[in-house]
């Protein structure tokens, strides 16, 4: 979803699914988005904000590859993301991240500790948060590396899939 709303020359806004309803209303008034990617795990509540939804699980089947996208554009001083956070006060704040921003943070990643191509990672934090969208996501696309995403954040789960896995 991120990376097809880059490509659109859209305006992403992560939430983690987790996210309180009130949270999600703040930052919903605040932003005012056109569109909602959300998951059949989804906890119920996301159809009540009245926007046009698309289904992770139905992404795949909406894929028209006769489809020809129109190029757009990007500078590196567009806007690409809206990142949250609820801040010391608990009132969310939108942190606006241009091209630029994210580019320089993986970058500086990459020159801290620069990951190789066979490197495996495993992401385990929200993708809504800086942190994993840049070390645990973008990072490892820019070094060619591969990523897993286990299917639960417990222990013994995480454990069998860093093993099965062999991250790195």
């Amino acid at each position: 979803s991120f990376f097809g709303i880059v490509r659109a020359g859209a305006i992403a806004v992560p939430l983690d699914l987790r996210s309180q309803p009130d949270f999600v209303d703040k930052v919903v008034s605040r932003t005012q988005p056109v569109l909602s990617f959300v998951t059949r795990v989804t906890p119920q509540g996301h159809d009540k904000l009245g926007l046009p939804e698309i289904f992770h699980e139905d992404l795949e089947a909406l894929y028209d590859t006769e489809h020809s996208l129109t190029e757009v554009k990007a500078e590196p001083n567009d806007l690409v993301e809206i990142m949250f956070t609820s801040g010391t006060t608990g009132d969310p704040k939108g942190v606006m991240l241009t091209h630029r921003n994210v580019i320089s943070n993986v970058v500086a990643a990459y020159i801290s500790v620069p990951p190789e191509p066979d490197d495996r990672f495993i992401s385990i934090l929200p993708l809504s948060h800086m942190l994993e969208q840049t070390g645990g996501l973008l990072l490892a696309l820019y070094a060619g590396a591969s990523i897993t995403y286990p299917i639960s954040p417990q222990p013994s789960v995480l454990s069998r899939t860093i093993r099965e896995r062999q991250i790195t």
